[in-house]
């Protein structure tokens, strides 16, 4: 009895999987609302020493600064190994980085273990999106899709208040508090996607038609949904033209986004974080956090 309504009232795999996904999203915004906070509390400076503009600039920085390289092989990654395969890399990475950070008695391995995250955050950036997209049926696409951001945005504010809660620890567990929680919660991420049913559009193209229905019954999909979007002759033969094609090179896909097909969403896009950075969001979260004393 207790089974089945349970059966009923559960929300479909493919919500599930873009929930626990979305995890991504919250360990993004975590660091962001709490790397500002951890650099301004007197036990990281007990710890090492008074930082100058330039490198408490470059402290917070370098997770976006490193962040830029995977986005030049991820994507072949993705489309190699799977979209739950570079997720859950990008999640182990930033799990390193996360401990070296969370571990370091020295500026420049807290530095290198903000380095690393920032590949592990770069890493899984646009597979996250891509394989929400290809779990989600098409009327339901937009609003998955979204969840990281939602999740990001949620993120920045349990970073805020986890350091307003830890600066209180007379120790310099007060800022590592917060890299040992982002360290646990990459881990779950990293070994959770291993449990996730992998993109049936991604298996149709890899050729595991097999393998894509099986993927496609734990995401719960509806019989219609499943026949127009992907198992049907239309989506067929879609998926067999894209085998056929070659896959472009990292060099050649930067080049394919400015073609004319492609042109004007790559300028909306593009407009929009330009905007996202002119409106000062990012040095209002990172330059100043003020004790609990000065509130």
């Amino acid at each position: 009895m207790t089974s089945s309504i349970l059966a009923k009232y559960r929300p479909p795999g493919y919500i599930l999987a873009t929930c626990f996904v979305s995890i991504a999203g919250l360990l993004n915004g975590y660091d962001t609302g709490s790397i500002g906070a951890v650099t301004e509390m007197p036990q990281f400076e007990t710890t090492f020493g008074h930082l100058s503009p330039g490198l408490r600039g470059l402290t917070v920085s370098i997770v976006m600064l490193t962040g830029v390289f995977p986005s030049f092989y991820a994507g072949q990654l993705a489309d190699r190994f799977g979209r739950l395969s570079v997720i859950s890399a990008g999640a182990a990475i930033l799990t390193v980085g996360c401990l070296l950070q969370g571990s370091a008695s020295r500026l420049p391995i807290f530095i290198l273990g903000r380095a690393l995250s920032g590949v592990g955050q770069g890493t899984w950036m646009s597979a996250l999106a891509v394989y929400i997209t290809e779990i989600a049926p098409s009327a339901r696409r937009g609003m998955l899709v979204s969840a990281p951001q939602l999740m990001s945005t949620t993120g920045v504010c349990v970073g805020y208040f986890t350091c307003y809660a830890s600066i209180r620890l007379p120790s310099s567990l007060a800022w590592r508090a917060t890299f040992i929680i982002q360290a646990i919660l990459g881990l779950v991420l990293a070994v959770g996607c291993y449990f996730l049913p992998q993109s049936p559009r991604w298996l149709l193209l890899n050729n595991q038609r097999d393998k894509a229905v099986h993927a496609i019954q734990r995401l719960d999909f509806g019989a219609a949904e499943a026949e127009k979007d992907l198992l049907g002759p239309a989506a067929t033969a879609a998926a067999e033209q894209a085998m056929r094609a070659r896959k472009p090179g990292p060099v050649e896909s930067l080049v394919m986004i400015f073609r004319k097909q492609y042109r004007s969403r790559t300028g909306l896009a593009l407009l929009m974080l330009g905007m996202i950075q002119m409106s000062g969001i990012d040095g209002v979260l990172y330059v100043r956090f003020p004790s609990p004393d000065t509130l």
